[in-house]
């Protein structure tokens, strides 16, 4: 009989701590209601939800801009899939599922005692005016904290798009480094007979129709048409005048000139490279340590051949603006890649 009493004990046991755990889960589920956190956590999501989604689409527009992202199909894609990503993130929480977690790890360290009192308090007019209050300071709170974190978010955005446009800028300048290496090298090999600056030019210029030539798609045979002539642009703009303003030499009388003498060019370059977001400034500090290099080699050849100081070489182009200017015009000098960028074809 006695073992017969032990056996039923030891059955009931579980059965008494199964009704003992409901009995706290019933407690926590009562004041977790009485807390009203249900509604908090959903007030809380959707504010941060609406946070997400603004401030998503600000980086993105941000971030794609500073990548320099084409305006086609392609980057059209990939917004689309940057607003999934965002919405995806902004709604990775539900109210159910916060307070299910919050239901799992409550009153664990609790006696039933504890779980009393705190239901009696919450259920108290001073507890429903309590809970009142943290809703009310609970939206208030999460406005101010999402603002300041909007801002702090904006200063951080900025200095990684422009850590990632640095990086973009100078993985373009190492390319046009190899490229130029390489144009150089064969230019030596196939003009043995003509200085550095002579040989490299002329195997710029057959590269560069070679490559028009069998470029099919359109659009790139534009978009390479447009960037050589931006780069011998701002070779001769920008560069050659920085150059000998280091000499002590002004001649801006023959950039003046040059300017004159390619307006309609440079306005046809900057329609073709709108969609690719490429301007001056952007071409102009991916090719400049590349730009340097020629300039320094031209005018190197120039006062050679003339046996002549280099500040003396840049006072000849100074004076001789004009004549110059209309001797270097594009047309000229690549009439092959002029014609594919005037024409459109």
């Amino acid at each position: 009989m006695k073992a017969l009493t032990l056996v039923i004990a030891l059955l009931l046991c579980p059965a008494a701590a199964l009704a003992d755990d409901n009995s706290r889960q019933r407690k926590v589920g009562q004041i977790i209601e009485a807390q009203g956190l249900h509604k908090m956590f959903r007030q809380q999501l959707e504010q941060s939800r609406v946070a997400a989604l603004e401030y998503g689409h600000k980086i993105r527009g941000q971030m794609v801009a500073a990548a320099g992202l084409p305006n086609d199909d392609n980057r059209l894609a990939l917004e689309q899939a940057f607003t999934r990503y965002i919405e995806g993130i902004a709604s990775i929480w539900t109210a159910e599922e916060l307070v299910a977690l919050w239901s799992a790890h409550y009153g664990k360290n609790l006696s039933d005692d504890d779980l009393d009192k705190i239901l009696a308090y919450y259920t108290s007019e001073t507890g429903k005016k309590d809970v009142a209050a943290s809703q009310t300071a609970s939206v208030a709170f999460l406005q101010a904290m999402l603002a300041k974190e909007g801002k702090r978010m904006e200063a951080l955005t900025a200095t990684l798009t422009a850590e990632l446009k640095e990086a973009a800028n100078e993985q373009a300048a190492a390319g046009a480094r190899k490229s130029l290496d390489h144009i150089r090298a064969q230019g030596a090999k196939n003009h043995p007979g003509l200085s550095v600056a002579e040989a490299t030019a002329l195997e710029a210029r057959r590269q560069m129709v070679e490559k028009l030539k069998n470029e099919p798609n359109q659009e790139k045979r534009l978009g390479s048409a447009a960037a050589s002539f931006l780069g011998y642009f701002l070779a001769n703009s920008r560069e050659r005048p920085t150059y000998c303003r280091e000499q002590g030499v002004d001649i801006q009388p023959f950039v003046s000139a040059f300017e004159r003498a390619h307006v309609k060019e440079v306005e046809k370059a900057h329609a073709i490279l709108a969609k690719s977001q490429i301007d001056d400034e952007k071409l102009y500090s991916m090719l400049k340590p590349q730009l340097r290099q020629t300039i320094a080699e031209d005018m190197g050849q120039i006062a050679s051949a003339n046996a002549m100081s280099l500040k003396q070489a840049c006072e000849l182009i100074a004076v001789n603006g004009e004549a110059l200017a209309a001797q270097m015009q594009f047309s000229i000098i690549q009439p092959e890649v002029f014609r594919v960028l005037s024409s459109g074809q």
